[in-house]
C-alpha cells in the first residue's frame, strides 16, 4: 500500500538524519515537505527518490520563503505538474493504484486568510482533482479577532 507523508522539516539539511530515519522505517513512496531552505545553487538528491523543489528565495542574505519539496520513489510512475503561482507550491501525478495529484504547499503566518482565494483562482484551477498536504499555518492578528 502506498504511503503518502508530510512533514514541515524547517530545514532539510538540518534534518537529514531524520530524514533518513524516516526513510528506513516508513518506506513512504511519497513525501512532501516545506520550509525546505533548499537555495537553487544547493541542490540535494535522494539515493532511492526523485526530487521536486520549489526553492527557498533570497535577497540580501534574508530568507524570503521557506521552499517545499516532492520526494518520489522512481519505480512510481510520476511527472511533475508545473504551476502558474506564486505560492510555495510543487506538484506531481502520480500512479498509485489510481492516478492522483500531490501538491506540496506552504503559506506564512498571517497568509492563511488570503490563501483560500490564491488555491482556488490560481492552484487548483491548474491542477485536477488534487491532495494538497502542507503548512498552512494559521495565524490571526489580534486586530481581526
Amino acid at each position: 500500500m502506498p504511503i503518502i507523508l508530510q512533514w514541515n522539516i524547517r530545514g532539510l539539511q538540518a534534518n537529514i538524519e531524520e530524514l533518513d530515519l524516516l526513510f528506513s522505517n516508513s518506506d513512504p513512496t511519497v513525501i512532501c515537505l516545506q520550509e525546505t531552505f533548499l537555495k537553487e545553487n544547493k541542490n540535494i538528491n535522494f539515493k532511492h527518490y526523485s526530487s521536486y523543489h520549489r526553492y527557498a528565495s533570497e535577497a540580501n542574505g534574508i530568507v524570503h520563503d521557506g521552499g517545499s519539496s516532492v520526494l518520489v520513489k522512481p519505480s512510481t510512475p510520476h511527472r511533475q505538474i508545473k504551476l502558474q503561482t506564486g505560492l510555495q507550491a510543487i506538484a506531481i501525478r502520480a500512479t498509485l493504484g489510481k492516478t492522483i495529484t500531490i501538491c506540496s504547499i506552504y503559506t506564512f503566518p498571517l497568509q492563511w486568510f488570503l490563501i483560500l482565494q490564491i488555491l482556488r483562482i490560481s492552484l487548483l484551477n491548474s491542477l485536477p482533482p488534487s491532495y494538497c498536504l502542507g503548512t498552512l499555518t494559521p495565524t490571526v492578528p489580534m486586530g481581526l479577532l
